[in-house]
């Protein structure tokens, strides 16, 4: 799991939060649910069908192996972007030779790996 940081408000000081435990304000999680769906809907523009979707496909692929990736992944709270990355990339170049997998294995990845 990863450590993130929420402010205690009636303290006004840093509080540290394990991601996705019950101890976690909702209004974190909602916000670390937005940034999973940032990498999702990158991931789903990466997959399209659509040959007018070429250059913003191409796009999609090439930020998975940004800086902006892993702060999204920071963001989203997952402890290893380059896991995840991994397996994002290996999906995509399955899916390309006909293969779909579910994206969701490699968040479970992401979220449970130790480095």
């Amino acid at each position: 799991m990863s450590m993130a940081f929420a402010i205690d408000q009636s303290e006004a000081e840093a509080v540290p939060v394990v991601a996705g435990s019950r101890s976690e304000p909702q209004e974190v999680q909602a916000m670390r649910n937005l940034w999973v769906a940032v990498i999702e809907q990158h991931y789903r523009t990466a997959l399209s069908p659509f040959k007018s979707d070429q250059v913003e496909r191409r796009r999609a692929r090439v930020w998975f192996e940004t800086e902006g990736f892993d702060d999204v992944c920071a963001l989203a709270g997952f402890e290893a972007p380059e896991i995840l990355r991994r397996g994002i990339l290996r999906q995509l170049a399955a899916a390309d030779a006909g293969e779909a997998v579910a994206l969701a294995h490699c968040r479970v990845q992401a979220q449970g790996a130790e480095l």
